[in-house]
């Protein structure tokens, strides 16, 4: 295992322990399940994706959300931690289960219509690589979630204590990254071929009870990356953050 993997792997080390896996043996598997800011951006990409690679997949729960919304989808995930991975093989052997830190993914460039990853990002040092990694091997979008700091504030890292029920005090902290927007940007800017389109859906709601030394308040955003030609001035940029409420009543009129 190369050497930036084996620090990863090490880094992330409390996804393996014992409470983490039996929540995610249960949990975050029905479309019930869902985040208001998944909600947002996953129908429509699995109902228009013929297949989609899913970084963070923990056991393996989304496999079966992603075929609630398109039943002929070919779905594959990627995770650093083996007990997760078993769990997701013995759920759903019929799809595809790679272990990978996500910084040199094992797929050719454009081998998904949708890279999918979700609540990973800003718990991870190496979430830049991850990124432009997801990006080469995504063909059509690009979707992942970033904690980000409010209008006039500065990005901060603090870090995050997993606790699901079993809390093991020995076990490493987690970063956590709250982005300033400015930051998010650059970070999209910088990507190779440039997307075409950039849409960036959010709200402000409260930090993790998990996080520490981070602001009370960020915005939960979206950020959907889509493959095309950019504009002349570069990618067209779409930003629509509200509040949670409003996001919720258009949700509803729209079920």
């Amino acid at each position: 295992m190369p050497k930036s993997t084996q620090s990863i792997v090490h880094d992330q080390s409390a996804w393996g322990r014992g409470d983490v896996a039996d929540f995610f043996s249960t949990a975050r598997s029905n479309p019930s399940d869902l985040y208001l800011s998944e909600q947002l951006v996953l129908p429509r990409l699995a109902e228009e994706s013929s297949s989609v690679l899913d970084i963070g997949c923990a056991a393996g729960g989304f496999a079966g959300i992603f075929r609630h919304f398109n039943p002929a989808i070919r779905y594959a995930g990627v995770d650093v931690v083996h007990a997760l991975l078993r769990e997701a093989r013995a759920r759903h052997p019929e799809s595809l289960w790679v272990r990978s830190d996500a910084t040199n993914l094992p797929f050719a460039d454009g081998s998904y219509d949708l890279v999918w990853s979700s609540g990973i990002m800003h718990l991870n040092s190496s979430y830049a690589a991850m990124v432009g990694h997801a990006w080469q091997v995504s063909r059509k979008w690009l979707a992942c979630d970033f904690r980000v700091a409010l209008p006039g504030n500065e990005g901060t890292v603090g870090s995050f204590d997993l606790d699901f029920g079993g809390l093991d005090s020995t076990s490493l902290p987690l970063p956590y990254f709250v982005l300033s927007e400015n930051a998010l940007l650059e970070l999209v800017a910088g990507l190779t071929p440039a997307p075409g389109r950039v849409t960036i859906q959010g709200y402000p709601a409260p930090v993790s009870p998990m996080a520490r030394d981070v602001p009370d308040e960020v915005l939960m955003l979206f950020v959907v990356l889509e493959h095309g030609p950019p504009s002349e001035g570069g990618p067209v940029i779409i930003r629509d953050v509200r509040s949670k409420e409003e996001f919720e009543k258009e949700l509803g009129c729209q079920a």
